[in-house]
């Protein structure tokens, strides 16, 4: 009786043991496919399209620059784009939307900016805040603006996007901005020139799956020793994927998000990526031959990582000469850093340097391409905006415009939407159009919101005063150097101001807002500008 009591108990203890074991082994199997060692593409495969980026309803937005969240009411039909209506393949009318002669229909499209990260509904989006400006801004139109911008989307992409749900619009205009998904997709995300996002890991899947490559130390010996791990997990460890070679895994990059890339994949790619760029932006000007075209390169929050010459190089409140010199300050840096990187492989490690590279680079050259295609045809426009000088450039004017490097806020997508609807009326209406006034205002208004923080704002400064010139003769010159900065020394000179008052020894005057109820002010006596007299304004 003892004993076989003692042969049950034995039993039993193997039995706990065994079932322990299993549960140990699958619970290590299911904690790798949780941690990774699954892959899975978390993207919606589209016909044609590659994939659209679904957001759930009411998504909410995180705020890295203030680490804040910020809910949302955006909502998006069935194929993902921020629209009440839903698209199909096949419209039941089959033909041309008409809207009558009085309505003017703008196409937009980007990747994520344009879709609507950040906004906190359809109507605050830069698609919908452009259509409500523009409607109130003249009584001439009805416009109505469609937005087909999708997360994730590169420039061709976009094209094909707009080639299926587009052209039955008829659009009158179609504004494309983008450029920082088209910079980071090919190297620091490891697709490769021309290839959209999740390229590598898409030949991955349809290589013959997970197999053994890439899976944890601990599955994998289980896999190689043990027929119930096999059994259990149902992987072939001598399965092999076929795309392996072609496709590579990078235990190395800081963002496993991207660990499967293209081998082979080197910076030098991206002068190829411009190339598919400009044609992938050709291909929309062709598409609506009879439409207005602009096109934009996006804003990003931080300055670009070759260099300020990037931004000198479009501004609009520059002079000419200083806008040219910037140019080629910019070519020298971008011509230096591909000599010095192209063999360098791709990886977030190149993040921000190689994003510069290709949006410096993608400027220029969309630039130029912008105005060849208008020269080819008197009856339609096609221009470039540089959407930088969009918002202003100060970081701390900046930073409420953005919630990460490349999303806006809500205020982001109205300047922005701003920028598009001065350029689209001065086509529409003759109504004129003057950038560089366009950025001072915006730039004022910028800086007014920040008052309370100690900022120098509502400058004005007179240059001969007391020869009688009129007041804030000078403003514009303190303010371009000074505005929105908590202290500035600027430099009285009389060759570089002009002289409005020969013969006359002149005075220099300055007052400015530190905040609504501290206005102060400065002098220099005459002469003030000869020799050259530095005065400083300040906050502090």
């Amino acid at each position: 009786m003892k004993n076989g009591l003692k042969i049950v108990t034995i039993n039993l203890l193997l039995l706990i043991l065994f079932a322990g074991g299993l549960e140990v082994a699958s619970r290590i199997m299911d904690w790798s496919a949780k941690s990774g060692g699954r892959t899975v593409l978390e993207l919606n495969l589209q016909p044609y399209m590659m994939f659209s980026f679904h957001r759930q309803k009411d998504p909410v937005w995180v705020d890295t620059l203030s680490d804040t969240t910020i809910p949302s009411t955006l909502s998006f039909n069935n194929y993902g784009f921020a629209e009440e209506g839903d698209f199909s393949l096949w419209p039941e009318d089959g033909g041309i939307v008409d809207d009558g002669p009085n309505v003017r229909t703008i196409l937009i499209t980007g990747g994520s900016v344009v879709h609507g990260v950040g906004a906190t509904a359809n109507e605050n989006t830069i698609a919908g805040q452009l259509q409500r400006i523009l409607n109130q801004s003249q009584d001439r139109y009805t416009y109505r603006v469609v937005n087909l911008g999708m997360g994730s989307w590169i420039a061709y992409q976009q094209f094909v996007g707009l080639s299926l749900f587009g052209v039955r619009f008829n659009p009158d205009w179609v504004v494309v901005m983008d450029g920082h998904n088209d910079g980071a997709v090919p190297c620091s995300h490891g697709s490769g020139p021309g290839n959209p996002l999740g390229w590598p890991k898409m030949l991955y899947l349809a290589g013959g799956g997970d197999g053994i490559e890439n899976q944890s130390a601990v599955v994998r010996f289980l896999l190689e020793n043990s027929a119930l791990a096999r059994m259990v997990s149902g992987i072939d460890p001598d399965a092999h994927n076929r795309e392996m070679g072609r496709v590579y895994f990078d235990r190395d990059d800081p963002d496993q998000r991207f660990d499967i890339k293209l081998s082979g994949n080197t910076v030098g790619g991206l002068d190829d990526q411009v190339r598919f760029y400009i044609a992938s932006q050709r291909n929309v000007a062709n598409l609506f031959h009879q439409a207005n075209i602009l096109f934009s390169s996006q804003p990003l929050m931080y300055g670009n990582a070759l260099g300020n010459a990037y931004r000198d190089a479009f501004s609009v409140t520059a002079d000419e000469s200083a806008v040219q010199s910037a140019r080629a300050r910019l070519k020298d840096a971008l011509d230096t850093y591909m000599a010095d990187n192209r063999s360098v492989n791709c990886d977030t490690r190149v993040a921000s340097q190689t994003l510069g590279y290709f949006m410096g680079r993608s400027a220029i050259a969309l630039e130029g391409a912008a105005a060849e295609w208008d020269a080819e045809s008197d009856r339609r426009s096609v221009s470039y905006l540089n959407a930088e000088y969009a918002m202003p450039l100060e970081p701390h004017l900046r930073k409420p415009h953005f919630i990460d490097n490349a999303h806006m806020t809500d205020l982001g997508q109205r300047v922005t939407a701003e920028l598009f609807a001065e350029h689209i009326l001065e086509k529409d209406t003759d109504r004129p159009f003057d950038a560089a006034q366009r950025y001072r205002d915006m730039h004022r208004q910028a800086v007014r919101s920040s008052a309370e923080e100690g900022y120098i704002f509502d400058v004005s400064a007179t240059y001969g005063r007391n020869c009688g010139v009129p007041d804030g003769n000078v403003s514009e010159a303190v303010i371009d150097a000074c505005q929105g900065k908590m202290s500035c020394t600027f430099t009285v000179d009389v060759t570089v101001l002009g002289d409005p008052a020969g013969g006359c020894g002149k005075a220099f005057d300055a007052e400015w807002s530190c905040a609504e109820d501290d206005r102060r002010q400065v002098s220099l006596p005459p002469e003030a500008g000869l020799p050259p007299h530095n005065v400083t304004l300040t906050c502090f």
